[in-house]
């Protein structure tokens, strides 16, 4: 087709692009417009021409070079249905969506943006050698069957995007606003009884995340590390929803929060260094070790699974649950300090315990029979401080003793022991048996 002819088709299409509502595809490599009834919502001016979208007479083809612009459209509904290669694209504008269908695949030189509350959903495949930015209420929608890779993809100013299981994407992906999301698994690709339509299960991401905003992981692949960092203005979140493996480490700043719920499980085959406050109702298991440097580790239920599992001196361990498996010994330590239950409850190690000379066991007692308990499959080493902790208007009777902790053998013991507060110093004791430590009580109550 001569120079000529193609102009002369693309002003024609101009015309009639001003005339209506588009529905554009991308067919031999041109852009053909159908014509459908047009909105009341949608004028010219607000951008039904398709002037922008051949910037600089530009024509999509096999050769690429076209910087492709929705951003003065709205409510356009665009569909890809053949393969092409573009310079860049804008998806942007107002509730637009631009579908790349299934088994068609864009090559973008480029870069990639979508923003404005506008929706690019990939069936097919995006290859985009530069850099993805999604924000502005806007949408990326990776479709189970989907492929999405990038240098790297940028979710910022409440920006989404979301791979479905059975969908790939590679790129590093940074979610650097609190107001952005990153879902790892959209439940909408699942059938009702929640298994995944698709046969692979996961979203593949390969590369790396970095989190500075809020995230939501399901089945989800890594095949690098997570990294989670908040800031003086907002606080970076990860929840854990699904099963989600890290092919590297993991790594989380003192102004953030890591969630695993209930049916999440989070599997590091590195190492996993918490500087922020982590939350366990389902499962996290490192092939190496768990070091909780600062804040909390908080168990609801959940368990902690690495061969060397750490509480730093300036952090702290509460909550029910299990550190270790059957299948996996643990050397549990803290430095800092174990407060377990929901005042009270009970922790289980399956492995040895060890607490620093620094550390303090903070044992709550609500009554004879209903106090902490630390229950140990290995050997117990006690060191440090034991502070006894009645609530719930528990009066232990003297002599009262409450056997706290359990283990197949028992090396060492606590250093101090003492009561709720500093009066308190001389009414308890802490003695160790073959296989247990008991607090006793040592002053009757008044009368």
């Amino acid at each position: 087709m001569s120079t000529t002819v193609r102009a002369t088709i693309v002003a024609m299409m101009m015309v009639m692009m001003m005339m209506s509502h588009v529905h554009a595809q991308i067919i031999n490599g041109l852009v053909q417009a159908l014509l459908v009834e047009q909105p009341a919502s949608c004028t010219a001016a607000e951008g039904c021409e398709l002037s922008d979208l051949l910037l600089g007479g530009g024509i999509l083809n096999g050769l690429g070079g076209a910087y492709i612009d929705f951003s003065s459209y709205q409510n356009a509904n665009i569909e890809v249905d053949q393969n092409a290669v573009l310079g860049a694209l804008i998806v942007g504008g107002s509730n637009n969506v631009l579908n790349v269908n299934s088994g068609v695949v864009i090559n973008i030189e480029k870069g990639l943006q979508v923003n404005s509350s506008s929706i690019l959903k990939v069936e097919g495949s995006v290859n985009v050698q530069e850099q993805v930015t999604s924000f502005v209420g806007s949408n990326v929608v990776v479709v189970s069957g989907g492929s999405l890779s990038a240098a790297s993809i940028i979710v910022q100013s409440a920006g989404n995007i979301t791979v479905q299981t059975g969908a790939r994407v590679k790129a590093a992906i940074t979610i650097s606003s609190y107001s952005s999301s990153f879902i790892g698994v959209d439940d909408s690709s699942s059938s009702s009884s929640g298994s995944s339509s698709s046969s692979s299960g996961i979203a593949a991401i390969a590369g790396s995340i970095a989190v500075s905003g809020v995230a939501t992981i399901g089945n989800a692949s890594i095949s690098q590390s997570m990294s989670i960092t908040g800031t003086e203005q907002a606080n970076a979140v990860v929840i854990i929803t699904g099963t989600t493996t890290i092919a590297q480490s993991a790594t989380t700043n003192s102004l953030s929060l890591l969630t695993v719920e209930g049916e999440g499980t989070l599997k590091i085959t590195g190492a996993v260094a918490a500087a922020g406050n982590t939350e366990v109702a389902g499962t996290i298991q490192s092939s190496t070790s768990f070091l909780q440097a600062n804040t909390y580790l908080h168990l609801l239920g959940g368990t902690v699974i690495a061969p060397i599992v750490t509480i730093g001196t300036q952090a702290e361990l509460s909550g029910v649950g299990m550190i270790g498996s059957s299948s996996v010994f643990s050397n549990f330590t803290v430095q800092g300090n174990l407060s377990i239950g929901n005042s009270p409850g009970t922790v289980t190690v399956n492995g040895d315990w060890r607490q620093s000379a620094t550390s303090t066991f903070n044992l709550d007692l609500a009554s004879s029979n209903n106090y902490d308990r630390l229950i140990v499959t290995g050997t117990a080493y006690p060191n440090g401080f034991l502070k006894c902790i009645v609530i719930d208007g528990y009066s232990p009777a003297k002599n009262a003793r409450h056997t706290f902790v359990t283990s197949s053998s028992v090396d060492g013991g606590f250093s101090v022991t003492i009561g709720t507060t500093v009066s308190d110093i001389t009414k308890w004791t802490s003695q160790t048996t073959q296989n247990s430590i008991i607090a006793t009580f040592n002053t009757a109550p008044p009368p």
